[in-house]
């Protein structure tokens, strides 16, 4: 797990703001990863957004079986991209970097879900050729309630 960053949470700069996000974002990774761990195969929903400062961020959502046997959807994480920002590259790397984080076996990712940017979607270079390139049986699909 990453090691937390101490922040003024009273400040409104955008600083705060991200460290406020992301430190949510482990509180409830944590909690997930009960569930997801027993689950074996899942799937994602992966999206790119930038906020009015131009900060660049991935949020990942999961959908697997729970140890109940019912299908479960929930967040799974959301972090900056670093300042190389929204190439398909850095989300790639990114979205790598989170599977670790997280100790997900990415081999065990069926399908994934992004919308139609084509750093993300693209025929030619975006994060989905990578990911498929790398888990040859991933399915991808793109969403379009955008």
């Amino acid at each position: 797990m990453k090691q937390p960053k101490y922040t003024d949470f009273g400040s409104t700069s955008n600083e705060a703001a991200c460290d406020t996000i992301e430190c949510i974002s482990d509180i409830i990774s944590m909690e997930n990863k009960q569930e997801i761990k027993p689950s074996g195969l899942f799937g994602l929903c992966i999206d790119e957004s930038a906020d009015i400062s131009s900060l660049n961020q991935l949020s990942t959502l999961i959908k697997c079986i729970g140890p109940d046997k019912q299908i479960h959807s929930s967040f799974l994480d959301m972090r900056p991209l670093s300042s190389l920002g929204a190439t398909a590259d850095n989300i790639f790397a990114t979205f790598v970097e989170m599977g670790k984080d997280q100790d997900s076996n990415l081999n065990n990712l069926i399908g994934i879900c992004v919308d139609g940017a084509s750093n993300m979607i693209g025929c030619r270079h975006s994060m989905t050729s990578k990911i498929v390139e790398k888990f040859q049986s991933v399915v991808i699909i793109h969403y379009c309630a955008h």
